[in-house]
């Protein structure tokens, strides 16, 4: 279960990302507002939580 948990914390942490890189000369919405620092917070915790969770699930589902 925890890897399952944390494969989908990655790909939607690694989406969000992939989302809010410049496109076209446009940056994010949130870039530059008073949110920008907290949002950036939010999605590292959030890939680093996914990617406890699949190592952690990995070495449960390796040792059976």
């Amino acid at each position: 279960m925890n890897l399952l948990v944390g494969v989908v914390l990655l790909a939607a942490s690694l989406a969000v990302f992939s989302y809010s890189l410049p496109r076209g000369g446009k940056t994010a919405k949130f870039v530059g507002s008073q949110w920008e620092g907290y949002i950036v917070v939010g999605l590292l915790c959030i890939f680093a939580l996914g990617l406890t969770l699949a190592i952690t699930g990995s070495i449960a589902f390796i040792k059976g």
